[in-house]
């Protein structure tokens, strides 16, 4: 009786190791409310008042090495310093700073000008719901059923306001092929389909 206790609290422990290794991709679903989860995830590991300038996430679907989801990130929490980290994740490596950056603002502009703050108006949850959005345009006009998110990014641009920032979706086919891009205003109107 000990020894089979003792092995089902062995596979126990492995089952828990192994289920708590890496992020649990399912939890981001590429929608709405998934989306606000990986929301809710940047506002903890950077603060709910970080700045941003850009965000993007890709996706590799797939069970092989490289497969997943990821993140790039450019944020500070003192856009006074002009000083922002660029952070990357991936299932394998988790969060890693890559890169330090530095701002150049002419004029009389404030950093914020060029900054973004998560929610509101910059709110992925409304990224997540442009996806689908996008997925249904591509299932109508083009007859390609099940298409995944390769990217979706919110960047801005170098040389406007953050509030011209753009969302930018990219889906392609299941089973791979040719990409296409969705770019958005960020009250979501669509404003060009490549």
């Amino acid at each position: 009786m000990k020894r089979l206790n003792l092995n089902f609290l062995l596979l126990l422990i492995g089952v828990v190791i192994l289920s708590s290794c890496g992020p649990n991709i399912s939890k981001f679903s590429h929608d709405g409310e998934g989306f606000a989860k990986l929301q809710d995830e940047f506002k903890a590991k950077f603060g709910a008042d970080a700045y941003y300038t850009d965000i993007a996430i890709n996706f590799t679907p797939g069970d092989s090495h490289g497969s997943g989801l990821g993140c790039n990130v450019t944020v500070t929490n003192d856009p006074a310093s002009l000083k922002m980290d660029e952070w990357v994740y991936n299932s394998y490596t988790n969060w890693k700073n890559t890169a330090d950056v530095t701002l150049e603002i002419e004029g009389d502009s404030s950093p914020e000008e060029f900054m973004y703050q998560l929610g509101d108006e910059f709110d992925l949850r409304k990224v997540g719901e442009l996806i689908v959005e996008s997925k249904k345009k591509l299932a109508e006009e083009k007859q390609i059923e099940n298409a995944v998110l390769n990217l979706a990014m919110m960047k801005t641009p170098d040389s406007d306001a953050a509030t011209e920032t753009d969302i930018v979706i990219i889906l392609k086919p299941e089973n791979g092929g040719t990409t296409f891009t969705f770019r958005y205003a960020l009250d979501g109107t669509l404003q060009s389909v490549n």
